[in-house]
């Protein structure tokens, strides 16, 4: 659930970057928003699914708020969610 989060987060971050690109149209920028509006949707379902998995972990992990997320302007920040992972070596 994580990595697909992350996935959409990229994914977000890349789309706002194209939009501060010079040059980029008023056609390409209106594309980019729709873009951008169906990845906030896409990034709440797969942040609900995430939650659900993060409580049910022993011990809990902590669980994301949307705001929190969309917050993680930069992939750096985001990578900060890494250590939320199990790793199967442990086991």
């Amino acid at each position: 659930a994580l990595d697909d989060l992350e996935g959409l987060v990229v994914q977000r971050l890349f789309e706002m970057e194209k939009m501060n690109i010079r040059g980029t149209g008023y056609a390409m920028c209106t594309s980019i928003t729709k873009a951008m509006q169906e990845h906030s949707s896409a990034i709440c379902l797969a942040m609900e699914k995430y939650n659900k998995a993060a409580l049910m972990l022993d011990p809990p992990r902590p669980i994301l708020t949307y705001q929190e997320v969309i917050n993680m302007s930069f992939l750096s920040d985001f990578a900060l969610l890494c250590y939320l992972q199990d790793d199967i070596r442990k086991h």
